[in-house]
């Protein structure tokens, strides 16, 4: 191979000369990488067209060039197609929400969930979630239910969608004054303790006043109270059918607890053996009542009783984490709104003392000078 710049003779494919040292073969130029796609099609619609059937994907467009382009760009990697989530309807997803949590769910929530799937939301229980138009529904439910009633439908429909790790829209639910619960203040406590001694009604409502829930109170048995303490453990709670059942775990964990006995005579009236006799749940709410009218105070149910143990602990200065642990309560959202509400009670009643003490001085010193200038 002879150099075409010196002439001289060198190895045969060499691409610089040895002597004069100039490039001699060529650089090839390498053809232009050209990402190909299908040609567009126009559809009946006027937009363009173009199936991506290696990369599964549908690209259309309002023209063609766009179209082309677009589909290149997704062959390319460099622009990637979100794919619709699959379809889903609410009842669907309220339903793998039930079962999934059915053995972790308090009895009476499941049996509460499963009445709202059959008549909350209807028109819409069958709608694809991600079409769904979640105000109109809120809308919807709250022309035909109670704002309650929406409210407990939209909880159950948000854990639903918590569970299943999807996005929970914002919405407005219609407002509502929340009903609190009656209780008895640490007066009427003790008006209450003597109406009920003797009555079939006063060994419930001892314990209540311990901080027992009513399903609580039905799991006790003769030996759950022993050297002045009560155990709590396990519930008595109606299953899907409305039949009182045995529950071995208790609402929350904090709901296992030890509670010394602070009332007397609950230990005088205890049954030593045999079994706890209770009454049904309707005879003992109407007895309730009539203790309460026949007293003049606020008619309260067995729980308004569990609430006026925190109100007497408030009264004599427990602190609200005390109250909570003797109690049983995992959230302290209800004690601390129970303090809160005495809290101002108690505030009125210290500003209308004052008051008094102020109304008291000027009106003895009127009277002092009258009777001087007399």
């Amino acid at each position: 191979m002879i150099c075409r710049y010196c002439d001289k003779e060198v190895a045969d494919g060499s691409i610089f000369c040895s002597f004069c040292g100039e490039r001699l073969a060529r650089k090839k130029k390498g053809k232009k990488e050209e990402i190909k796609v299908p040609k567009p099609r126009q559809l009946k619609s006027g937009a363009w067209n173009i199936e991506l059937r290696k990369e599964g994907e549908s690209i259309t467009e309002a023209t063609p060039e766009s179209c082309t382009a677009r589909a290149r760009a997704v062959r390319a990697g460099f622009l990637k197609i979100e794919k619709a989530p699959p379809k889903q309807s609410l009842k669907s997803v309220i339903r793998k929400y039930i079962d999934d949590n059915e053995a972790v769910l308090a009895v009476d929530t499941v049996r509460s969930y499963e009445s709202m799937i059959e008549n909350r939301f209807q028109d819409y229980m069958d709608a694809d979630i991600w079409t769904l138009p979640w105000q109109e529904m809120i809308s919807a439910e709250a022309k035909k239910k109670a704002p309650k009633t929406v409210y407990n439908g939209w909880r159950m429909v948000t854990a639903a969608l918590n569970y299943g790790g999807l996005p929970v829209p914002k919405v407005n639910l219609p407002q509502s004054a929340q009903k609190e619960t009656e209780w008895l203040d640490y007066e009427q406590i003790q008006t209450f303790i003597k109406a009920i001694e003797g009555k079939s009604c006063e060994l419930a409502c001892l314990l209540a006043l311990h901080s027992l829930r009513i399903s609580e109170i039905r799991a006790l048995t003769p030996d759950s109270i022993k050297r002045g303490v009560i155990r709590v453990r396990g519930a008595v709670v109606p299953d899907k059918n409305d039949k009182l059942t045995y529950k071995e775990a208790n609402k929350n964990d904090p709901s296992r607890r030890d509670i010394q006995v602070m009332i007397p005579r609950l230990t005088a009236i205890w049954p030593k053996e045999g079994t706890i006799k209770l009454q049904a749940a309707s005879p003992l709410r109407r007895q309730l009542e009539k203790v309460c009218k026949q007293n003049s105070l606020p008619v309260i149910t067995i729980h308004g009783l569990r609430h006026s143990f925190a109100s007497l602990a408030y009264h004599l200065k427990w602190d609200e984490r005390t109250t909570c642990a003797v109690g049983g309560w995992g959230d302290p959202t209800c004690v601390h709104r129970i303090y809160t509400h005495l809290s101002k009670l108690d505030k009125n009643d210290n500003i209308e003392k004052m008051k008094q003490f102020y109304n008291g001085q000027i009106t003895n010193g009127i009277t002092n000078e009258n009777q001087k200038a007399q």
